[in-house]
Parts: C-alpha cells; sequence; structure tokens
C-alpha cells in the first residue's frame, strides 16, 4: 500500500541526505509559492522518534495518504533532527486516523511516536510538542510549583529569529546563575538556570514581557524535562 511505497522511497534517500534536505527544500518551496494553501485551521499532528536521515519531504510522504497539507523537521543549531516533527492534516478525521494508522509504525527501522499535538498550529514548534502549558502567574511560588524541583530550564517562545544567544543571557542574567542558553529553533529557545527557583523568578518576571534587545512579547513557560539538555542523573 501506499505506506510501502513511502518506506521504499524512504529507503531509497537513506544515506542521501543532502539530496534529501534539497528535496525538502524545492518541495516546500513549490508549497509556499504554488497553492499558498492556509494551513491555520488544520489539525498538527506531532511525530516523534524520527530519525537523523527524514526530511521534510520523506515525513510529508509517510502521511501523504491522510490527507497531509504540510510537514516539518525539526532541527537543532547543526541542521541534524532533533528526533521529532511535525505534519499539519486537513481533516479532524484524517488526523484521527493517520494517528492510529502511523504510531508505532516503523519509518527507517525506527516505531514512530504519533500523537495529535496540544496547539492547533506548529509555527512555534516548541510549545505544540508538549502538554498544555499551565496558567502564566507573575507569583514565583505559584510559577514554582508549575514543574518539578528539578526542572531548572525556562522555554522562551515567541522569537523573532534575530536574536541571539547572548540577547537572552542579558535579559535572563538577573534571575539567577544560567548554565546555558540555547537557540535550536527559529521562534523559540531555552534558558537553563542552575537553581529551580532562578528559573521560577524569570518565568514570572519576563513571561508576556519584551525586554531590551527583544521586538516581541516573550512567551515564558517550563521546558518539557526531556528538553533540558546537559545535564544528567546517576
Amino acid at each position: 500500500g501506499d505506506y510501502n511505497s513511502a518506506s521504499t522511497a524512504l529507503s531509497a534517500l537513506n544515506g542521501r541526505e543532502v539530496l534529501g534536505s534539497q528535496l525538502g527544500v524545492a518541495w516546500h518551496i513549490e508549497q509556499k509559492t504554488g497553492a499558498k494553501e492556509d494551513t491555520t485551521n488544520h489539525i498538527t499532528v506531532f511525530v516523534g522518534n524520527i530519525g537523523d536521515q527524514i526530511d521534510e519531504y520523506t515525513l510529508f510522504e509517510a502521511f501523504a495518504q491522510y490527507n497531509c497539507s504540510d510537514s516539518r523537521v525539526i532541527r537543532g543549531e547543526d541542521g541534524r533532527c532533533l528526533g521529532y516533527g511535525f505534519v499539519t492534516i486537513r481533516a479532524q478525521e484524517d488526523a484521527n486516523a493517520a494517528v492510529t494508522a502511523m504510531d508505532s509504525q516503523r519509518l527507517m527501522g525506527r516505531p514512530l511516536r504519533v500523537s495529535l499535538a496540544r496547539t492547533p498550529r506548529h509555527s512555534d514548534v516548541g510549545i505544540s510538542a508538549r502538554p498544555t502549558d499551565p496558567p502564566p502567574s507573575s507569583d514565583i511560588n505559584v510559577v514554582a510549583k508549575q514543574s518539578t524541583d528539578t526542572n531548572c530550564t525556562v522555554h522562551v517562545g515567541n522569537l523573532l529569529g534575530t536574536e541571539s544567544e547572548d540577547t537572552l543571557k542579558k535579559a535572563f542574567a538577573e534571575f539567577g546563575t544560567i548554565d546555558n542558553v540555547r537557540l535550536p529553533g527559529k521562534n523559540f529557545g531555552f534558558v537553563a538556570y542552575t537553581t529551580h527557583m532562578a528559573a521560577a523568578a524569570a518565568i514570572a518576571a519576563l513571561h508576556g514581557k519584551t525586554p531590551n534587545g527583544f521586538t516581541r512579547p516573550l512567551r515564558c513557560t517550563w521546558a518539557s524535562e526531556r528538553q533540558q539538555g546537559g545535564g544528567g542523573g546517576n
């Protein structure tokens, strides 16, 4: 069936990452300049556990039979796939069918984790991949209880894409010692502190604010534990 043809196409692309990403880029440009389809109200499906060799084109092909309108693979600063992506699907019933059929299906040898994303869009992709955020609060104690004591990382959303790690460091430095700052996506970044309360203070103070060096109000929330990076337990 379609799934097998998609797998065959994917196997053929395996190991040809340069060609693969060129295909993805070409396909994306064609999508945007050609039909100019508005995907705002389409359903976003989260696709996890994808391999480095998967690009937008191959991800789209894998879900093409489910009325798929767009796809996006999330990459780190080095251009490598972070292990997950999103597809938008035009109708809810097709999205439900895609989740049922594709969850645990193997793509390039890896079982996919497929679920409905929590937000309707995948433009601010860091948020789509995570559970619904608790309501924002400017009370540091309320914020501190919204995540576990081991979470010291702030997810910073609604970025323009022109901000540097230094810009983030300067805006967030007053709340405590920063362990590291990462900007893995165009519209979001992570600020990891050495303590949970420093991160809580930053979220309480900066959510909805536009600090120096920023052009849009920041969306500051707790990063999900798996996005912590670095660190590691015993």
